[in-house]
C-alpha cells in the first residue's frame, strides 16, 4: 500500500466516523480545514473548489 493509499483510507475513516465534519475530521487528522480540503481534492473526495472562502446563496 503506498503513502497516497494510506492518507486517503484515514481521511475517508476520518469522514465516516464523523459524519463529514470537516472541523473534526481535520482536527483527528491534525491538519488545518485547508489543508484537508486541498487532501480531499487531490483524492478525488469532494467537488474542486469546496473549500473556498467565498460562500455562495447569502
Amino acid at each position: 500500500m503506498t503513502l497516497e493509499q494510506v492518507e486517503r483510507r484515514m481521511i475517508e475513516q476520518a469522514l465516516e466516523q464523523h459524519g463529514g465534519n470537516i472541523s473534526r475530521v481535520a482536527k483527528t487528522l491534525g491538519l488545518s480545514r485547508t489543508a484537508l480540503y486541498r487532501r480531499l481534492e487531490r483524492h478525488g473526495l469532494c467537488e474542486p473548489g469546496a473549500g473556498d472562502s467565498q460562500e455562495t446563496g447569502l
